[in-house]
C-alpha cells in the first residue's frame, strides 16, 4: 500500500484505527439523501494500471478491470447535499470528496435474491467538510477520514452546465472545474462502498439513482499534497460525470 500511505502520510498525519462495527439494516444504521431534497455529485474518473490501484487499495481487494490495457478505474467523486439523514435523523448539510477504486465484487455483502450489490468500491481516503454523524460512523467503520474544507457551485444556462469545486486540507487543495451538455440519462444502482483498511468487511451500500450527464469536459489543478500527487495522472484518459437529483437509501454494515 505504498501509494496509499503517501497519501495518509500527507493528507491525514494519524494511523488509521481499525474498529469492527456490528451493525444490521435497523434505522439506526441508514444514510439517506431523500427526492424531496437531493444531492449533487461530480465524479472524474482516470484509466490507471491495475498495479498503482493495487497499490492504493491493498492487499484485500482486486482493481476491476475495465479495458484490454489491463486498466482499472480511478474516482475522485465530490458531493453536495443541504440535507441528509443518519440513523432516521435530519443531520443537515453533507459535502464530502471520495477517493474510489472499483473492484471485483466478493462473498459477505449484505443481500438476498431481491437485493443484489451491483457496484462494489473501495475508497482509500474521505474528505469530509461538514455532517459530524456521517464522520462518526464512518469512523467506526475504520475508513481513512479527514477534516477539509469543500465548496461546491452549479451554474446552469438554457444549453450547458457548469460545476465548480474546490478541496482544501491543510496541507493541499485540488481544484475542479467542468462543463456539460443538457444530455441528461437516468442512472440507478445498488452499490457498496467499503473500507478497503481491514479484511473483515466494512461498509455502506443501497440504492442510488440520479439524472447523470456523460459528456464532461473539464481539468484538475492541485497545490500542495492531494490525492494528484504522485500519481501521474496528467496524460491519463480521463473522464467525468455530473449526477443531479441524486438520491440515496443506505445503510452502515460491518461484521
Amino acid at each position: 500500500m505504498k501509494a496509499l500511505s503517501k497519501i495518509a502520510i500527507a493528507l491525514l498525519g494519524f494511523s488509521v484505527v481499525l474498529m469492527i462495527g456490528c451493525t444490521d439494516s435497523a434505522p439506526s444504521n441508514k444514510f439517506s439523501v431523500s427526492a424531496d431534497d437531493p444531492a449533487t455529485g461530480i465524479t472524474f474518473g482516470w484509466y490507471v494500471p491495475d498495479s498503482t490501484l493495487q497499490d492504493l487499495i491493498g492487499p484485500y481487494f482486486s482493481p476491476k478491470i475495465v479495458n484490454e490495457k489491463g486498466e482499472g478505474l480511478l474516482m475522485f467523486f465530490v458531493v453536495k447535499a443541504d440535507n441528509h439523514g443518519i440513523g432516521g435523523e435530519k443531520s443537515g448539510k453533507l459535502t464530502m470528496a471520495q477517493l474510489l477504486v472499483p473492484v471485483i465484487r466478493m462473498s459477505g455483502l449484505n443481500e438476498n435474491d431481491g437485493y443484489k450489490i451491483e457496484n462494489t468500491i473501495v475508497s482509500p481516503l474521505t474528505i469530509l467538510a461538514e455532517s459530524k454523524p456521517l464522520y462518526s460512523k464512518l469512523d467506526e467503520l475504520g475508513f481513512a477520514l479527514v477534516r477539509g474544507e469543500i465548496d461546491f457551485s452549479i451554474e446552469e444556462s438554457d444549453d450547458k452546465i457548469e460545476v465548480g469545486s474546490t478541496i482544501t486540507t491543510q496541507v493541499g487543495k485540488t481544484i475542479l472545474k467542468a462543463w456539460f451538455e443538457k444530455l441528461p440519462v437516468d442512472s440507478k444502482s445498488v452499490t457498496a462502498v467499503i473500507n478497503p483498511g481491514s479484511s473483515k468487511l466494512k461498509y455502506f451500500h443501497g440504492a442510488e439513482s440520479a439524472q447523470r450527464f456523460e459528456n464532461g469536459r473539464g481539468l484538475v489543478k492541485s497545490e500542495g499534497n492531494t490525492f494528484y500527487s504522485g500519481l501521474n495522472l496528467e496524460s491519463r484518459p480521463y473522464f467525468i460525470t455530473l449526477d443531479k437529483a441524486f438520491v440515496w437509501d443506505f445503510y452502515f454494515e460491518g461484521n
